[in-house]
């Protein structure tokens, strides 16, 4: 497995498990593009062995959490699929300004991980010399991310390339872990029921929150909502960054209290239109609005990464 990898080639150094998820987790984010399923899977993969090996309980599970979230902001996100068809920009250039956050994220955790490590070993210790493998296993191991990468470029690249639509690219990406699956000899009905199950319950889940958030958002819309405050934002004299700047704290009070595709639904129709009339680029407004969501699915009391 990815993490069975990252296990070898990284448990040598104080932290290296936690480094390795942050990474597994980046990866995954790649492939599936939802917070939840980085967060489950981690928990039940990388987790136990960094308790088991006495890691620090707070700095294991904020680990599994944060890297879990990092699903929000790299893409294909679903998050930003969804602000893109409310904000109506562009989803390719979403997920094109969402790489070098994401990887700038994923990197400042390694490199937090690599200082807790550093100043208290003990909350992070290194595996055993008998558990780190040679270099010859490390390179054998080194196959299990050929076709998760593979993975990868093939449903942004079919993005990117304009070869497909996000949801025709999501259709590449399932056949694509479907081949995965049997390559690796993991492959089941049960297996594929059980995602097809899964995937059902949480799509039905986010399908309601949609339908209320939407229909909320419509109404006020509707009632003339977005121009006020467009015209009340502009006719204010007050400076154009210190608005950004309050829209930020604005979606992190929100993002505490409800799920983040209802943030999006309910604050981007009203934001959006205000940051066009400032003058900023609206992908960069939008890549903030989504980090912004990254930290919601962190905080509680709502915090959906958390539970």
């Amino acid at each position: 497995t990815m993490f069975g990898m990252v296990h070898r080639w990284m448990g040598g150094i104080n932290g290296g498990l936690a480094m390795g998820s942050v990474i597994v987790c980046t990866m995954m984010g790649a492939m599936v593009g939802i917070v939840g399923a980085g967060v489950m899977t981690m928990a039940v993969v990388a987790l136990p062995p960094m308790l088991e090996r006495k890691y620090d309980k707070h700095l294991a599970l904020g680990t599994v959490m944060a890297g879990g979230a990092l699903g929000t902001v790299i893409p294909p996100s679903v998050s930003m699929i969804i602000y893109a068809s409310v904000t109506k920009v562009s989803v390719g250039k979403m997920f094109a300004g969402g790489i070098i956050p994401g990887v700038i994220l994923a990197t400042l955790y390694i490199i937090y991980i690599g200082i807790r490590g550093l100043l208290n070993p003990k909350a992070a210790p290194a595996l055993p010399p008998e558990e780190r493998g040679t270099l010859w296993h490390k390179i054998v191991d080194t196959r299990h991310v050929i076709l998760p990468i593979i993975l990868i470029l093939s449903v942004l690249g079919s993005i990117f390339a304009g070869a497909a639509t996000p949801t025709e690219a999501a259709a590449v990406g399932c056949v694509g872990a479907v081949v995965c699956a049997i390559v690796y000899r993991k492959f089941s009905w049960k297996m594929l029921r059980d995602a097809l199950f899964y995937t059902t319950k949480l799509f039905g889940l986010f399908m309601w929150i949609i339908i209320g958030a939407t229909y909320f958002s419509q109404f006020y819309l509707c009632m003339g909502a977005g121009n006020l405050v467009k015209d009340t934002v502009l006719a204010a004299n007050v400076p154009p960054l210190l608005i950004v700047v309050f829209m930020q704290l604005s979606l992190i009070v929100l993002g505490a209290l409800m799920d983040d595709y209802a943030v999006i639904l309910l604050a981007a129709p009203l934001y959006g239109p205000v940051i066009v009339a400032l003058g900023y680029d609206p992908i960069w407004f939008g890549i903030l609005f989504i980090l912004n969501m990254q930290m919601a699915v962190l905080t509680p009391p709502y915090g959906f990464a958390l539970f």
